[in-house]
C-alpha cells in the first residue's frame, strides 16, 4: 500500500548550515581585523559551497533510493534547517512534511535543538516525524 497517489509531487530536501572557515572558524571573536588578509580566498568559498551542494545531492540520491522515489525532485538548501524546511513548505504549499528524527537524547536535544520539533511547531502543514531507527 502506498501513501502517495501517482499525481503527488514529492520533493526531497536536505539543509546544510553554512560553516565558518579560516580565522572565523578558529577565532570567531577575532574575525577580520584591519590589515589582516581575509581568512578565506573568494575562490575557496565557491569551491567549498560547490562541495557542500554535491554532498547534499549525494545524501538526497541515497534517500531517493532508500524510499523508492528515484524520480523525486531534489533540493539542497542552506541555512537553519528548521526555518529552511518551513519556508520551502510554505513556498510549495506543501500538503505534508515527512521527516526523520535524529533520535537525540534529552540533554543533547536541549543543547542542539530539535529540527523535527521546530518544524512540527512552525510548519504551515501537518508534519509526520519518523523515528530514525525506522529509516
Amino acid at each position: 500500500m502506498s501513501l502517495l497517489r501517482p499525481t503527488d509531487a514529492v520533493v526531497l530536501v536536505t539543509v546544510v548550515e553554512p560553516q565558518p572557515t579560516g580565522l572565523a572558524a578558529t577565532m570567531p571573536s577575532l574575525g577580520v581585523q584591519p590589515g589582516m588578509p581575509p581568512p578565506v580566498p573568494p575562490d575557496h568559498s565557491d569551491v567549498m559551497a560547490e562541495a557542500v551542494v554535491a554532498g547534499g545531492n549525494e545524501v538526497l540520491d541515497r534517500a531517493a533510493d532508500l524510499v523508492g522515489l528515484p524520480d523525486a525532485e531534489r533540493r539542497v538548501l542552506t541555512g537553519k534547517p528548521g526555518e529552511a524546511i518551513c519556508a520551502l513548505a510554505e513556498e510549495l504549499r506543501a500538503d505534508v512534511i515527512v521527516m526523520a528524527s535524529r533520535g537525540l537524547g534529552g540533554w543533547r536535544r536541549a543543547v542542539l535543538g530539535s529540527v523535527s520539533g521546530y518544524v512540527s511547531r512552525n510548519a504551515p502543514c501537518p508534519v509526520l516525524v519518523v523515528p530514525s531507527q525506522a529509516v
